[in-house]
C-alpha cells in the first residue's frame, strides 16, 4: 500500500510475534512515545497492544476464534479497529 511514502515504518527486528513496547530497542521507544497514533498490522501485535492506551489502528485478519470471538467478527474476517486509547 505504499504507506512507507506517507509514515514512518519501523520494526523491532526482533524474531518473537507481537511488539512488547518496553522491550524495543530505545530508539523505537521514542518514536512510539511521541506518535500522535500508531498504525499496527497482524494479530500478533493485536494480542499484545490492544490494552494499551496508545492511540492504535489495527490491521488484521481475525485467524483464530478466541481473537475473533474478542472482536466480535467470524474466524478469517479482515479487520480494522481503533483501541480504546
Amino acid at each position: 500500500v505504499r504507506i512507507n511514502q506517507i509514515a514512518r515504518v519501523l520494526t523491532t527486528g526482533r524474531p518473537e510475534i507481537g511488539f512488547f513496547v518496553e522491550s524495543a530497542p530505545s530508539q523505537l521507544q521514542e518514536i512510539w512515545k511521541k506518535a500522535d497514533l500508531i498504525i499496527s498490522k497482524g494479530q500478533g501485535n493485536f494480542e499484545t497492544l490492544s490494552d494499551r492506551p496508545e492511540t492504535i489502528f489495527f490491521f488484521l485478519k481475525a485467524k483464530c476464534l478466541p481473537v475473533a470471538r474478542a472482536l466480535g467478527v467470524n474466524q478469517g474476517a479482515l479487520i480494522l479497529k481503533k483501541n480504546r486509547g
